[in-house]
Parts: C-alpha cells; sequence; structure tokens
C-alpha cells in the first residue's frame, strides 16, 4: 500500500516535489525529518505536505509549530494524510488537517475466516474489498463518534 500511496500522490500532486523521504511511518522520525528539512534552508516556502501516515504528520505538525510555520485550512501549508486515525480527526476538527485517507486495519477477522476457511479445504474468494473513505475538516465532525481506532 505504500507504492500505492507515493504513486498516488505523484501523480495528483503535479507540482515540483522539493522533497521526498521515510519517517517510518513514526511520529518521531516524522518530526525529525521535518525539523531537518526547514533546518536545511533550502525549502524556502511549502505549499502541501502528504504524508503516508498520520502518525507521520503528527510530528511533521509539532515540527512546523516549532519553526513558527503556519498550516491547515486556515494557514499557508495544505495537509493530507492515510490512515484516518481517531486524531487525525481531532486535527481536522481542530483546523491543522486538511484530509485524511482510510486505510481501513480492521481486518483482522476476515483473514481469520479466510484462513480457517483455507485450512478447511474450502474455496474462498480471491478478492476482499474492504470500505475506506477519504474524511476532510469539512466532514471530521460527522464522523469522528464512528470511528474504531
Amino acid at each position: 500500500s505504500t507504492l500505492d500511496r507515493s504513486s498516488a500522490a505523484s501523480d495528483v500532486y503535479k507540482r515540483q516535489i522539493v522533497d521526498r523521504g521515510c519517517a517510518n511511518f513514526t511520529q518521531g522520525e516524522g518530526q525529525t525529518y521535518m525539523e531537518n528539512l526547514l533546518s536545511k534552508g533550502t525549502v524556502k516556502d511549502i505549499d502541501v505536505i502528504i504524508s503516508e501516515n498520520d502518525n507521520m504528520i503528527f510530528g511533521a505538525m509539532k515540527a512546523l509549530d516549532r519553526n513558527g510555520k503556519s498550516y491547515g485550512p486556515e494557514g499557508d501549508i495544505i495537509m493530507i494524510s492515510f490512515d484516518a486515525l481517531h486524531e487525525s480527526f481531532e486535527n481536522m476538527m481542530a483546523g491543522k488537517l486538511h484530509a485524511t485517507v482510510e486505510c481501513n486495519p480492521l481486518l483482522a477477522s476476515t483473514v481469520e475466516t479466510v484462513i480457517e476457511e483455507l485450512e478447511a479445504g474450502r474455496e474462498v474468494d480471491k478478492i476482499y474489498n474492504t470500505e475506506e473513505n477519504i474524511y476532510t475538516y469539512e466532514n471530521a465532525a460527522d464522523y469522528i463518534d464512528q470511528r474504531k481506532y
């Protein structure tokens, strides 16, 4: 899914990509990565940050805050992330995040059932679809109470 996220971000956002890197899907490394990027002085203006994981963007937010950068729907930097964690909804409602793209982790029971069926020698479907959505700061309040993660 990481490759799909990277490819989609590159395809959709055709502006110049000034930096691309890995923060290992953690808040701490997201913060360090953004702090390092800002301290280089080579990036004067950041228009958009697309993070392939909510935790990394939470870290980037801390670095942006420490450096006096404004972001979110009322700020200068568009912020988009992936996962749709409950905290993302809180950040969207607080005006810090534009959107989060859901990557639903609630597949364990389906996977368990498929494994049991295969172990029992039964045929299983080759494709299982999971409902996923894109949420924005405009509709976050409508969905936050429904979040299971």
